[in-house]
């Protein structure tokens, strides 16, 4: 499914230049694709100096066990771990009726209010690991890969649903990793996770500037899991990269 980007014109005319299509990389090292790659996402300097940022995602879930949810996300994130969301999330065909949730990670616990009674409490193990997980694209183990922190291997020219994408395997212990890159942009376009009984597809597309970064403002999500399949997209709405936010933004919700 391609979905057309939206952009804004002001009275001008645009020109549109032809330009001969990339040659075909050897199949080698990835290395070089990936730092063109950081390059197009704004650089590795630009990309280290994020400290903070908020965002408004609106999300549209599909699930074979949940059916069809709508979700708007608002984050807070502040280095190195300190997490923020407001989710609220409307079932479809339920009218009005929609619930609102919090998760709060302060750095050394995590705190939820995704429980029966709708309480703040503190949640551990792989609940702990959802409140800490965010949702803006950093691209942390591509730009690992781009410095050579990790192996990576060019496989060369693919066609991916039409589409021409220079594609990256990187090394990863517990699961196989491709990154499909736009060959004239450089800019990673498809992400595939493939594990035992799992396998992820991340698709990127309509890229905006952000804070001195060029990010990807529309990521679907496909997820194959043993017993349930969702498609997910997430539209960004606003980011504010950088921004200046108080602690009390993340302390623990709840009196110790």
């Amino acid at each position: 499914m391609r979905i057309q980007p939206w952009v804004a014109f002001g009275s001008i005319v645009l020109i549109a230049l032809a330009r001969p299509a990339a040659a075909a990389p050897a199949a080698g090292s990835g290395r070089d694709a990936l730092v063109r790659a950081v390059r197009a996402l704004g650089g590795e300097e630009a990309l280290a100096k994020v400290s903070s940022y908020q965002v408004t995602i609106r999300r549209n879930i599909r699930s074979s066990a949940d059916g069809i949810k709508y979700v708007t996300i608002e984050e807070s994130f502040q280095a190195p771990d300190l997490v923020r969301k407001v989710s609220r999330v409307e079932l479809a065909g339920r009218g009005g009726y929609a619930v609102a949730s919090l998760q709060v990670y302060d750095g050394a616990a995590g705190w939820s209010d995704e429980n029966e009674k709708r309480e703040m409490t503190r949640v551990a193990g792989g609940a702990l690991v959802r409140v800490r997980r965010v949702n803006l694209p950093r691209f942390g183990l591509l730009r690992q890969a781009a410095r050579g922190d990790v192996e990576s291997t060019l496989l060369g020219r693919v066609e991916v649903n039409g589409r021409k994408v220079d594609r990256v395997r990187i090394a990863h212990p517990q699961s196989e990793v491709v990154y499909d890159l736009d060959p004239d942009t450089a800019r990673p376009v498809r992400l595939e996770i493939v594990a035992k009984d799992y396998r992820e597809v991340v698709v990127m597309d309509d890229y905006q500037p952000a804070g001195g970064l060029t990010l990807p403002f529309r990521i679907e999500t496909l997820t194959h899991g043993a017993t349930e399949e969702e498609l997910m997209e997430d539209r960004l709405t606003e980011v504010r990269m950088n921004p200046v936010l108080p602690a009390s933004l993340f302390q623990s919700p709840v009196e110790p």
